[in-house]
């Protein structure tokens, strides 16, 4: 999948260099412990911060974004 994202952005928007800097999951329909479980495991496999924003919090997305952009400077 984030092959296909950043395929698609760079089709979108060439001139951006657009990459995939962390994962925003969707856990709503699963118990705590397998939520964390699934979102550590995607961050594992992927090697990029990685949650739910919604039930435990944007922070790993943000610090993503920071550091992503501290690069670009």
């Amino acid at each position: 999948a984030i092959a296909a994202y950043e395929e698609a952005m760079r089709w979108a928007a060439p001139d951006l260099g657009s990459r995939v800097i962390a994962l925003s999951a969707n856990t709503y329909d699963l118990p705590e412990d397998e939520a964390r479980r699934a979102i550590e495991e995607a961050g594992t496999a992927t090697g990029l911060p990685s949650t739910d924003p919604i039930r435990f919090g944007a922070e790993p997305l943000a610090e993503a974004i920071e550091a992503a952009r501290a690069l670009q400077l």
